[in-house]
Order: C-alpha cells, then sequence, then structure tokens
C-alpha cells in the first residue's frame, strides 16, 4: 500500500491525469491519506502540489486533511524562504565588500532565476561554493556576522546563528523558525565507491553577475549548474534517499538549455566516461516529469551507461530509490552503477574499507586523526547492522534530515 500511495503522490505533478489515477485517490482512507502525507514530506513537493492542484476539481478530491498540510506548508515555506534569500543577500554583499568570490550551489541558486515562485523550493540550508584561500577569510566574516561553526565534514562546513537555533523543531514539515544553515564548500565533487565527477572547475568558468535581490553575485551558467544537479541526484540514488524535488530541478534547469548546451553536457560526460551519472537521474526525472534532454541526447548517455544499470532503471520506481522505501538498498542496486570487472571490484573494496575521507564524511564527530580507528569501528558496525537489517527485512533508521520537516539542498 505506501509504495502504491507514494507513486501515485508522485504522479500529480505530471501534465496530464489518468481518470483512474484520481478514482483510486477518491477511494483513499486515513491511512493511505497520511501514507499521502508522509510521501510529500519526504519528496519535498508540498509546495508545487499546492500551487499545481488547488486550482483543479482534483484539489476537491484529497482529503480536507491534506489540503490544509499542503496550504499551511505552502504559506510556512514563503515565510521561510523570504527569510533565507534575505540572508543569502547579507551574505552576499559582506562577501563582495571584502573581494571573496562566492557561487549559490542548489537551491541557492534555484530560487532566484528557475523558480517563478521561490515558495515552492523548499531548502535546509544556503548551499556556497567558494576558492580554498577564501575560507578561511570568509569564515572570519560569517564569525562577525554572529554566526557559529556547527559541522565540519570533507565536503562542507556548516555555521549557523546562535539565535537561530529554535527551543523546538517542526518535523513534519517545512517551518520559518527551523534551523537555517549555511554551507561552505570548496569544491563540487561527488564520489561513490570509486566513481568521481568534480564539477568545480566548469562552475566557477561560466559564472555570469547577476542582481539577486538588492545585491549583485555570481551564478553558474545552465550547463555546469545542471551538471552538478545531476551527480547529486545520482548520489541519492545510489543511498536511497531521492527526492522528486531534485528531479524537478533538473526540469526546470534543462528547459533553459539550448541545443549546442546540451551537446556541450554530453561532451562533459564523454570526456570523464561518466555518461552514467547524468543518464541516471535525466532517466528517472523524464518518466515522472516528461521530456527533458533531446531523444538523441539522451541516446548516446545510454551508449555509455552499463546495460545492468539501464535494465534496473527501466523496473525501478521512485519510492524505491527514496526515504519511503524503509529497507536498505541491496548490494547489488548500487554495484549496478559501476562497470563489470575491475570497477566492481574497486567498487566491493571501498564498501569494504572506505578511506579516511569517506570515514570522516559519515561519522564527522570522529574526524580527528587519532579518532579514526574509532570511526572505522562505528562503519564496521553500521555495515554489519545494514546487513542484519536486509536479511531480516526491517525498517532502516527513521528519517530525520538535520532536523529539518523535510527541506533539500
Amino acid at each position: 500500500m505506501p509504495e502504491m500511495v507514494c507513486e501515485s503522490v508522485l504522479g500529480w505533478l505530471r501534465s496530464s491525469h489518468t481518470p483512474a489515477l484520481w478514482s483510486e485517490t477518491a477511494a483513499w482512507q486515513e491511512p493511505e491519506w497520511e501514507a499521502a502525507r508522509w510521501a510529500i514530506q519526504v519528496h519535498g513537493i508540498a509546495p508545487l502540489l499546492f500551487r499545481h492542484l488547488r486550482e483543479q476539481p482534483r484539489w476537491f478530491v484529497l482529503a480536507p486533511s491534506l489540503q490544509s498540510y499542503l496550504t499551511d506548508q505552502y504559506e510556512l515555506n514563503r515565510q521561510r524562504l523570504y527569510l533565507m534569500m534575505a540572508e543569502q543577500v547579507t551574505l552576499l554583499r559582506s562577501a563582495a565588500q571584502a573581494g571573496i568570490p562566492i557561487l549559490p550551489l542548489k537551491g541557492s541558486a534555484l530560487v532566484w532565476r528557475y523558480y517563478d515562485d521561490p515558495a515552492l523550493r523548499p531548502m535546509a540550508d544556503l548551499d556556497l561554493l567558494l576558492r580554498p584561500e577564501h575560507e578561511e577569510m570568509f569564515a572570519a566574516l560569517l564569525g562577525g556576522l554572529d554566526y557559529q561553526p556547527t559541522g565540519h565534514t570533507p565536503r562542507h562546513r556548516s555555521y549557523t546563528r546562535s539565535s537561530y537555533l529554535p527551543d523546538e523543531i517542526f518535523t513534519t514539515g517545512e517551518h520559518p523558525t527551523n534551523p537555517r544553515a549555511v554551507e561552505l564548500h570548496t569544491e563540487a565533487r561527488e564520489s561513490f565507491w570509486g566513481i568521481h565527477y568534480d564539477v568545480t572547475e566548469e562552475l566557477w568558468a561560466g559564472a555570469k553577475l547577476t542582481t539577486m535581490g538588492e545585491a549583485q553575485g555570481w551564478l553558474p551558467d545552465e550547463v555546469a549548474l545542471l551538471q552538478h544537479l545531476l551527480i547529486h541526484a545520482t548520489m541519492d540514488m545510489i543511498d536511497g534517499k531521492s527526492r522528486l524535488i531534485r528531479l524537478y530541478d533538473i526540469l526546470l534547469v534543462g528547459a533553459c538549455l539550448r541545443e549546442e548546451q546540451w551537446e556541450q553536457l554530453l561532451r562533459a560526460g564523454q570526456t570523464r566516461g561518466e555518461e552514467r551519472l547524468l543518464y541516471g537521474p535525466l532517466f528517472l526525472a523524464e518518466r515522472y516529469l516528461g521530456q527533458i534532454a533531446p531523444p538523441t541526447i539522451m541516446a548516446r548517455l545510454a551508449d555509455g551507461t552499463p546495460r545492468r544499470l539501464q535494465a534496473f532503471l527501466e523496473q525501478t520506481t521512485l519510492y524505491h530509490l527514496s526515504f519511503c522505501n524503509p529497507l536498505v538498498l541491496p548490494l547489488q542496486e548500487r554495484l549496478c552503477w559501476h562497470h563489470s570487472g575491475w570497477e566492481q571490484s574497486v567498487a566491493i573494496a571501498h564498501r569494504l574499507l572506505p578511506s579516511p575521507r569517506t570515514l570522516r564524511q559519515l561519522h564527522p564527530h570522529l574526524a580527528a586523526l587519532y579518532l579514526l580507528p574509532l570511526a572505522y569501528l562505528a562503519y564496521l558496525f553500521n555495515l554489519l547492522e545494514g546487513v542484519v537489517r536486509r536479511l531480516l527485512q526491517s525498517p532502516r533508521r527513521p528519517w530525520l534530515r538535520r532536523g529539518q520537516g523535510g527541506s533539500g539542498g
């Protein structure tokens, strides 16, 4: 039942709906409506559904409780985004005065250019890319603005204003008082068990000076931004934490690309030999949201994608690849992203004996060099726990994303 409900909910954003979809929905009882609310929260699409459905007759098919939830979530996220965008403007101004170039990533870039209503895009934090030589200077600047360090991993450093830490955290969706962090990145690089894709230099090379609110700042060009969104979505798919809102991001940016830009994106994947990392999320996004890339581009990306991976994508669902699925993804599904032979052997080695960088990412509280043995023990415990949970078909740990109700990056 949860999978059926989740897949139905994800279908509500399609441009066309089959009558059967809505006749099934109309027959739902309280357990189905609660499962629908959970799927909406996991996939970060409450504000989108509110705007998409509220003026349609289908709105009145929804249970009154879900109508109220979607309405409240849109308004609460509007308030949250108003605060976060104002905070971003302050940071852009301060960085410009200090001569520090910073580049918004993910939602921090998308809300300024690609969403006609920023309230449609949930955000947990402001993701900012800066050059390594400016990191300490910008951290000092944040300190002057009352931001305190709240976390450090090999991928980013997190900062939050002490006044932003609420007494209560709302876990059923977006809320303006939930923690609003700033995450500093010095690279835009994704990796998984020997697979790597780094788009840092392309993001900087194509950046354009743009007006954002009452400040000016740099935004990535469409091709580099789409690459980053795709590789980030790929890692979510592999980790079993996919979200429809990330695929919707891909739809919006993809709609802005011209034919020659799609060719540029294809060449970027081919040069790295990593067409699969671009193909996977595009394939899934097109299934749920409609055509995004030209068919010729998809065909050429498929040529560089392992056949086993293509077969897996054709038969899997977004429910299965998200936190709606309570089970840990099996090893063979993760390995299908790798080419057979040596690459899969390297992947298994990474799984059994992760690098220190990976350990610091997974267990940032044990990041110090002298604590690495404890990090390995913690990793081993989690690995064995996952195997046992999979064998017993028991749910993985409850999903709670940095204390947020369901925000995305």
